[in-house]
């Protein structure tokens, strides 16, 4: 039998949501705290360029050949600092009073690290099919690899272009 029988049939609903509860209590208490071996600083200065809308910033916490890899539509894989400092630039050329707010953060071994995140600002240009003055408020994740040498080697970004283009006012 399980911690608050939820196998065997001996719990309720409300017994269920509150063990869902405790769990993500759990995880909340490290809202927007990077932790790890040499992730911490690494994610830190990552989200505070972010933050200061600096897209060589960003890239710098890349290794030389790192990938940025946007699962999204549009899918986006951006390999090495060059190619993730133009595809940042874009987005923040769009959005220039971006906002990246992490969640939650949650370590894995063998310096993985997962970021739920919500990106907010204000398009302004260059993404088709918005209106200029649209509000966007994107969540998303980012499961991140850092390296040994403390540098980000791979970013997997999630979000779903359905849950944007709907908080746009473009798709119900």
């Amino acid at each position: 039998m399980d911690e608050i029988g939820l196998l065997d049939g001996g719990a309720s609903w409300n017994d269920f949501r509150a063990a869902r509860g405790r769990f993500f209590e759990g995880l909340s208490r490290r809202k927007g705290e990077v932790r790890g071996n040499a992730a911490p600083m690494t994610l830190r200065r990552f989200v505070e360029a972010w933050g200061a809308r600096d897209a060589d910033a960003v890239a710098a916490q890349f290794s030389v050949d790192g990938v940025r890899h946007q699962f999204a539509s549009p899918e986006a894989r951006l390999r090495g600092r060059t190619e993730i400092a133009l595809g940042v630039a874009a987005i923040i050329r769009a959005v220039p009073d971006c906002r990246l707010d992490v969640r939650a953060c949650v370590e894995g071994g063998g310096g993985v690290v997962a970021l739920e995140w919500t990106f907010t600002g204000t398009y302004e240009r260059d993404l088709p099919g918005l209106t200029d003055g649209t509000e966007i408020v994107l969540p998303g994740i980012s499961v991140v690899t850092v390296g040994s040498d403390g540098l980000i080697v791979l970013e997997n970004v999630y979000w779903d272009r359905a849950t944007l283009m709907a908080a746009l006012g473009t798709f119900d």
